[in-house]
């Protein structure tokens, strides 16, 4: 009875430490997943083209208060209802999407990297649109099935 109890004991301590770690760990995580808005002297704006929302934020390094900052750059798009954010730092891109109800995502690379895309499909049709970075901003060029394709880059 007693070599029971002392399993018992040893197993709520390990579950506690385990169940501790996994908490820290996801705290770490979604410490470098913070995509806040822009700081409120940074303007936003939507052009008709399909929206589009500009965002700088941001993200001190870890080195100390005398490094300089990495600037992140995120742009919104949406394209026949599938949303797509893209977020510059430096060169590489990454992509977030969200297809419309209806819609799927059917190629989905998001990055980070040199290039980044995303193929909806619906019954209705496709819509590729990939991502890169000009100067630091994030690039759309986008292919729809109905025939057009466009760029803002």
């Amino acid at each position: 009875m007693r070599l029971r109890s002392m399993l018992v004991m040893t197993w709520l301590v390990f579950a506690g430490l385990a169940t501790a770690a996994g908490f820290a760990a996801v705290g770490l995580v979604g410490q470098g997943l913070d995509l806040t808005a822009a700081p409120a002297s940074e303007p936003t704006s939507t052009a008709s083209a399909g929206t589009q929302s500009p965002t700088t934020t941001t993200a001190p390094t870890t080195a100390g208060p005398t490094t300089p900052t990495a600037v992140r750059r995120t742009v919104s798009r949406s394209v026949r209802g599938n949303v797509v954010s893209a977020t510059c730092r430096g060169s590489s891109v990454t992509l977030s999407a969200s297809p419309a109800p209806g819609w799927r995502l059917d190629d989905y690379r998001p990055g980070p990297g040199r290039e980044a895309r995303a193929k909806f499909r619906s019954d209705s049709g496709e819509v590729e649109v990939k991502a890169s970075c000009s100067g630091g901003r994030p690039v759309f060029e986008t292919n729809d099935d109905s025939g057009s394709a466009t760029g803002d880059g």
